[in-house]
């Protein structure tokens, strides 16, 4: 039994509802999106591949069925952000005692995620990592890169981007994205840090990313901004 999750089964064998349990008083509340160890009975051993995000614009827009046969075949775990959506599944496994069957279930916005007073007019988010573990900050990042439309401008004095987000920032730019990286110029204090990120320097510019090396003096500053909605900094230091 979870503390954090309430797992119920539906007429459809392997087909659940994960229902979240929110912990709060009166200042908000915590609530747990995620947790492999918790959700072993839904997502067994498989972990997660892809984080995607739908919008429908139209009440009542249909938007269909998805099917991929093995071994392209894949496990989804479906919530609804805001609004309502009445998500469908149909089993159509030949052999199984409800082929052919489906079950639907209502999603509600409101319902995982209960407004909050308003406190302002920012809105932000706080990634916070343990010790070296940086998941959490890869993911919000390739979400963002993924999201964006009109900007990503990123100042990074350690940047060696990975192949992933090299792609995923490419690939903005295909999109009309204005991307912009303020890196290192003369100055900085690890050099080997710096060449191994130069070695992804052709791919970016070769697929319309604009790269700056400052001049004046090191920087020390990581930050984000997207679409001047998101931002993300991790430090600064004069």
């Amino acid at each position: 039994m979870s503390d954090r999750f309430e797992i119920v089964d539906t007429p459809l064998p392997q087909l659940m509802l994960v229902r979240r349990k929110p912990i709060g008083d009166s200042r908000g509340y915590l609530e747990r999106l995620f947790c492999a160890d918790e959700l072993k009975a839904v997502m067994g051993d498989k972990g997660i591949k892809q984080v995607n995000r739908t919008l429908t614009v139209k009440r009542g827009t249909v938007r269909g069925m998805h099917f991929q046969y093995p071994p392209h075949s894949e496990l989804k775990l479906v919530s609804c952000l805001r609004g309502e959506v009445f998500d469908v599944a149909v089993d159509v496994r030949e052999g199984s005692a409800t082929f052919l069957h489906w079950h639907g279930e209502t999603l509600s916005g409101a319902g995982h995620f209960p407004r909050l007073p308003d406190v302002g007019e920012l809105k932000s988010q706080l990634v916070a990592s343990h010790s070296f573990s940086m998941a959490p900050i890869p993911l919000a990042q390739a979400t963002a890169f993924a999201a964006a439309e009109k900007r990503i401008w990123i100042t990074n004095p350690y940047c060696t981007p990975t192949d992933d987000q090299v792609d995923l920032l490419t690939k903005a730019v295909q999109r009309g994205v204005d991307v912009r990286l303020l890196l290192p110029g003369e100055n900085n204090d690890q050099p080997m840090t710096k060449s191994a990120g130069r070695s992804a320097y052709g791919r970016m510019l070769e697929g319309g990313v604009k790269i700056f090396e400052y001049q004046p003096t090191m920087i020390h500053t990581k930050s984000m901004v997207v679409d001047s909605l998101f931002s993300m900094r991790v430090a600064c230091m004069a």
